[in-house]
């Protein structure tokens, strides 16, 4: 099952190519995917939890 996640199945967030291919290319990809976690040291110097959504 993981196989196929990996070497055959296109995935939407990296441009529709496999990861395998992606990995073994370089290739720059357009960041599709949202980041959820905010960094402590933003937290810290006072950046509000709302800009990174």
């Amino acid at each position: 099952a993981i196989s196929v996640y990996n070497h055959l199945r296109p995935h939407g967030s990296i441009s529709y190519k496999t990861p395998i291919e992606l990995h073994n290319h370089n290739e720059p990809v357009e960041r599709k995917w949202k980041n959820y976690y905010v960094k402590k040291e933003l937290l810290k110097v006072g950046v509000a939890e709302e800009t990174y959504r």
